[in-house]
């Protein structure tokens, strides 16, 4: 959505010089769209998360979604969701000939739909389909893991061997604003050690700040660590803009019926 925001003329140019914290963040999250645009201030990864009391084998990678065992067991982010176009990307790395095998990912996902019980449009809609045993496994956005973690069910979390797409959010300069001085303090202040450690700590963002030091059970729960962070496929951004109306429709005609 910033990409969005920056092609229409939404978002100011701005001067990192008056952010010092930049420097303290992993360099993706610098300025992931541009030196002229703002940094990331959090970072997860879309990994898969299944009950391991239904699976005959641990679950390792993205391709264990067309098992025959899940059959019925399976969902998937709707194509209009953040993690819409993440999925056919990673459809398309496992399965293809690398992230822009469009052809591929349709035909796969085309194959996979028939396992799906239902496609997700919001994390807490999947929360409450594995609570109701109508979900065995599905791919997740690591934010949500937490909230998973505290259902008490027997769910593992999986780094599928193929990659794992990571995603940013970042905060920016609104194009006309007469408070710069005061935003740029801002955006310095919540990339601080001591917020971003804050907003780990309460598991409500994954730091960018590589300073911060979490203990491991928080650690566990979130997208931290310079390991985690190094092995992230990022997403072509640009690219998924020229895309995604054309994945929508194909989606909707050949995957969501």
């Amino acid at each position: 959505f910033t990409q969005i925001a920056i092609n229409e003329g939404l978002l100011a140019e701005m001067d990192l010089s008056q952010i010092p914290n930049i420097d303290r963040l992993y360099d993706i999250c610098k300025h992931p769209l541009g030196e002229n645009y703002g940094p990331a201030y959090t970072l997860y990864n879309y990994g898969l998360v299944y009950r391991t009391d239904k699976a005959s084998e641990p679950v390792t990678s993205w391709k264990d979604l067309w098992r025959d065992e899940f059959k019925d067991f399976v969902s998937l982010p709707d194509i209009s969701t953040t993690q819409g176009p993440a999925t056919v990307i990673m459809t398309a790395i496992a399965w293809g000939d690398g992230p822009q095998d469009e052809e591929t990912a349709f035909a796969k996902l085309g194959d996979v739909k028939d396992n799906v019980i239902k496609f997700y449009n919001r994390s807490s809609e999947l929360i409450s389909l594995f609570q109701q045993e109508e979900v065995w496994i599905a791919p997740v956005q690591r934010f949500a893991w937490g909230n998973l973690v505290n259902t008490g069910l027997p769910l593992a979390w999986v780094n599928p061997a193929e990659g794992t797409v990571g995603t940013q959010n970042l905060i920016c300069l609104v194009k006309g604003t007469q408070k710069a001085d005061l935003a740029y303090k801002y955006i310095d202040f919540v990339l601080s050690d001591e917020v971003q450690k804050a907003m780990a700590m309460a598991l409500v963002d994954s730091p960018s700040n590589k300073y911060v030091e979490l203990p491991e059970d928080v650690a566990n729960l979130l997208t931290y660590g310079k390991e985690t962070i190094e092995q992230l496929i990022i997403l072509d951004i640009p690219y998924i803009l020229e895309v995604r109306d054309a994945w929508v429709e194909r989606w909707n005609r050949n995957i969501a019926q």
